[in-house]
C-alpha cells in the first residue's frame, strides 16, 4: 500500500507564521535596542557651559548635544527693556567653525526662547547661533555689542531635551512589540501536528 505524501495545509501555514513572527520580532528588537541606545547617549551628553562675551572678543563654544537646538546670544537690553532690540546685523556676530566663517543674521523668537537672568542681570535673546561643534568660535563687533553692558551665549532651550526621552520611550514600546509578535508569545510552533 502506498501512503499519501501530500503536505497538509496547516503545516505550511504554521511554518510561514512562525518565520514571519521570528523575523518581525527580531527587527522590532533590533530597532528597540538602537532607539534606546541613541536616546540614552543623547540624554547623557553634556550641554556646553554658559559663556560670557564682550565686544571684539573671540570666545570658544562647546559641543551641542544631539537633537539640541543649540545656543543663542543673549544681551542686556539696550534702552528700554520692552522696546525692540537692534536687529542681528547690528550685533555683527561672526561664527567660525572648521575654517568657515558665517555672519549670524537670524533673530530668535523671544516669545519662544524667553528672557533669562544671569548674575542678577536680565538678558534678552538677540541672535540665533544654533548647534555648535568643538572648537567653534564666536566674535561680535557691531555697534549693538558695543552699546550693551553684557552678552552671554546660553542654550536656546534651558529645559531637558524631549527627543532623547521620546526615543527611549519609543524603544521600550518596540521592545514590547517584539515580545508580543514573537511566536512563543502567541503559542505558535514551527512543526505543529
Amino acid at each position: 500500500m502506498r501512503r499519501d505524501r501530500r503536505r497538509r495545509p496547516g503545516r505550511t501555514s504554521s511554518r510561514r507564521q512562525h518565520a514571519i513572527g521570528l523575523a518581525a520580532s527580531a527587527v522590532c528588537a533590533l530597532l528597540a535596542a538602537t532607539l534606546i541606545g541613541i536616546g540614552v547617549v543623547a540624554w547623557t551628553m553634556e550641554r556646553p557651559p554658559a559663556v560670557s562675551l564682550h565686544n571684539n572678543e573671540t570666545v570658544t563654544l562647546g559641543t551641542t548635544p544631539w537633537f539640541d537646538p543649540g545656543s543663542t546670544l543673549f544681551a542686556a537690553p539696550i534702552g528700554d527693556e520692552r522696546s525692540p532690540q537692534p536687529p542681528p546685523a547690528a550685533w555683527s556676530c561672526t561664527f567660525t567653525d572648521e575654517d568657515r566663517s558665517t555672519e549670524l543674521i537670524r533673530r530668535p523668537d523671544a516669545s519662544v526662547v524667553g528672557t533669562r537672568v544671569v548674575d542678577g542681570v536680565s538678558v534678552t535673546p538677540v541672535v540665533t547661533i544654533g548647534p555648535t561643534r568643538a572648537g567653534a568660535q564666536l566674535l561680535c563687533t557691531g555697534p549693538a555689542s558695543q552699546a550693551t553692558s553684557v552678552m552671554w551665549v546660553l542654550p536656546t532651550n534651558p529645559g531637558s531635551p524631549r527627543t532623547p526621552l521620546s526615543l527611549v520611550v519609543g524603544g521600550i514600546a518596540l521592545a514590547g512589540l517584539a515580545a508580543v509578535v514573537h511566536p512563543r508569545a502567541r503559542n505558535l510552533r514551527p512543526f505543529e501536528r
